[in-house]
């Protein structure tokens, strides 16, 4: 009973150690040197997920399937190569393969300038570690509010103006109102359209 428990102490400690060391890979990448990179190769995967069914509590499971790429770049004059996007993994968020860059295109990376051949496609952190910084955050009462300014400026960089904003209302009725509807179906009766110059008026355009 004790080894099994000191066990389970020591997988809960590596498992943290090792979020904790994803967390600060992709805190400190907001800062470092970026670099482009030629893309060189598309590379299927897939893996088989097993999991408990939330209606049924029965396992089930499935075929994940997805891409990595592979790209390559240089460094003072030595060649670099990796498959790594964020720091969660090599995983691109691609739901396809016609969302990926084309072979021979270019990307910008960020690299760790003490050891190039760490680096990732998209700085900052990922959603799983924002996930894990909220649980810290909380676990030490920490109230402060936290604002990743870096990534929020390297965002605001890429916005094309004008800006459009498009808000729906929707209704969920019990009740279909017209034929062919089913019951708590979604129906949206409403929109606005808003569009924001580079200069920060705002116009109301269409509803």
């Amino acid at each position: 009973m004790i080894y099994a428990a000191a066990a389970v102490l020591a997988t809960g400690v590596v498992l943290v150690f090792v979020r904790w060391h994803d967390l600060l890979l992709g805190w400190q990448s907001r800062r470092r040197p970026q670099t482009e990179a030629t893309i060189a190769e598309h590379i299927p995967f897939h893996e088989y997920v097993r999991e408990l069914s939330p209606h049924t509590h029965t396992p089930s499971g499935g075929t994940n399937l997805g891409w990595e790429c592979r790209y390559v770049y240089e460094i003072k004059g030595e060649i670099f190569e990796s498959t790594r996007f964020d720091s969660d993994g090599s995983r691109w968020n691609a739901k396809g393969y016609d969302r990926l860059p084309e072979i021979g295109s270019m990307i910008v990376v960020y690299y760790h300038p003490q050891d190039p051949s760490i680096v990732l496609v998209k700085p900052g952190m990922s959603g799983t570690e924002r996930q894990w910084f909220q649980v810290q955050k909380a676990a030490a009462n920490d109230l402060d509010a936290y604002l990743d300014r870096e990534g929020l400026k390297r965002e605001m960089k890429k916005w094309k103006f004008p800006l459009h904003f498009i808000d729906f209302e929707t209704a969920t009725p019990a009740i279909p109102l017209n034929r062919g509807r089913r019951p708590y179906e979604i129906i949206a009766f409403q929109f606005s359209h808003h569009i924001v110059d580079e200069d920060g008026h705002v116009r109301h355009v269409d509803e």
